[in-house]
């Protein structure tokens, strides 16, 4: 399985059960929420919460000036937190589509051998 350092970095050690997230925030601070698929009698929790405090940055209110604004930004551990999870869920995604495409098939086949089994069986009762 692929390494996520970010989400590593935060105890996360199942992440092949993550099966969704969301991102909040109050005033300075991010909240992510991580859901996961946990199998029947698992003592793990089905969900969990980070906190992440907001970033304080400088910056130009108007370009040629001196003024400056103190703004609120995303924490980078938080980005790359998002990043880790979404990529997560895209692999998990193409995984579960491969194996409905795989299942597809596979009842084709059988679909197919039955109908040619029932049609030897009528030829050898011909016979």
């Amino acid at each position: 399985m692929k390494e996520y350092p970010q989400l590593a970095e935060m105890g996360v050690r199942h992440p092949d059960e993550i099966i969704k997230f969301n991102v909040s925030g109050l005033e300075t601070v991010d909240y992510l929420r991580i859901v996961y698929r946990r199998r029947a009698g698992s003592l793990l929790p089905m969900s969990r919460k980070y906190k992440f405090p907001r970033v304080q940055k400088k910056r130009s209110i108007e370009p040629g000036t001196d003024k400056m604004a103190t703004v609120l930004e995303t924490a980078p551990a938080l980005r790359a937190a998002i990043a880790e999870l979404e990529e997560l869920l895209n692999t998990n995604l193409q995984k579960q589509d491969v194996a409905k495409s795989i299942l597809t098939e596979l009842q084709a086949l059988e679909e197919d051998i039955a109908l040619r089994a029932e049609c030897i069986r009528q030829l050898a009762k011909r016979i």
